[in-house]
């Protein structure tokens, strides 16, 4: 009897049951790819691009001239001494210290000048214009001399939108060397004529005070238009152009 349970026992350990017989048999499984091949095929993600600068509002305009010089320094570079560039410049170009100028060297026939371009602000009560005028200075003996002053540009005091044109705009066009300067209209629209002509019409308003205001400054600036010639380290106007009614020849 112990023999046949002990050869059942290893029959069956030899043979496999029917369950055993049936089960289907698992795949082998797969060799494990290499470390390189476990990355994934997707491309790496590029890092957030950076917020775009906000763009910045247009700056009011300034004074930039082709060569910036310092009046003090180009006086005294040219032998004049401190003092004297210090007083001079005081008095006609830095007048009031945050006043805006910007200067550059000009040719005059033989001569070397300094054209200035200086801003600043005319009051009158609780009126007030800014206004560019030109200081052109020249040379004698070490000592600087006004060769030519003059107001060419009038404006509004807060300007809505920059690209406002200025209520009265004269250019200056050097000629013949430099040595001959006519002063004139920069624009039709914005010259003496028509300058003047709105002023007027302004000083008949309700703001009657505003157009007197304009007005006297207008014609200040566009009594200096005309042909200069260089004489003696000046300019000195000749003949300038016949002007119409609405000109500073007018009431």
């Amino acid at each position: 009897m112990l023999a046949a349970l002990a050869s059942g026992v290893v029959g069956c350990q030899g043979r496999p049951t029917s369950a055993q017989a049936t089960a289907p048999q698992a795949a082998p499984a797969e060799p494990t790819p290499p470390a390189a091949e476990l990355t994934s095929a997707e491309p790496e993600a590029k890092p957030p691009e950076p917020p775009a600068e906000p763009i910045p509002e247009p700056a009011p305009q300034r004074l930039e001239p082709k060569q910036r010089l310092e009046p003090e320094q180009w006086l005294t570079s040219h032998e004049v001494s401190a003092p004297t560039a210090a007083a001079f410049v005081k008095t006609h170009i830095r007048v009031v210290p945050e006043w805006e100028y910007a200067c550059e060297s000009v040719a005059v026939g033989s001569d070397e000048l300094l054209d200035c371009r200086v801003f600043r602000l005319v009051d009158q009560g609780e009126m007030t214009r800014v206004t560019y005028d030109r200081v052109l200075v020249s040379l004698s003996k070490a000592k600087p001399t006004l060769a030519l002053k003059l107001t060419t540009t009038i404006e509004v005091m807060d300007k809505e939108d920059l690209s406002q044109p200025p209520l009265l705009d004269l250019a200056l066009r050097y000629a013949e060397g430099g040595t001959t300067l006519a002063v004139d209209d920069a624009t039709p629209d914005t010259g003496c004529d028509r300058a003047i002509s709105r002023a007027r019409e302004v000083e008949r308003s309700a703001v009657k005070a505003w157009g007197s205001f304009d007005l006297k400054l207008m014609r200040s600036a566009c009594a200096a238009r005309g042909v200069y010639r260089f004489q003696a380290g000046r300019f000195v106007r000749g003949v300038g152009p016949k002007r119409g009614a609405a000109g500073t020849s007018g009431p």
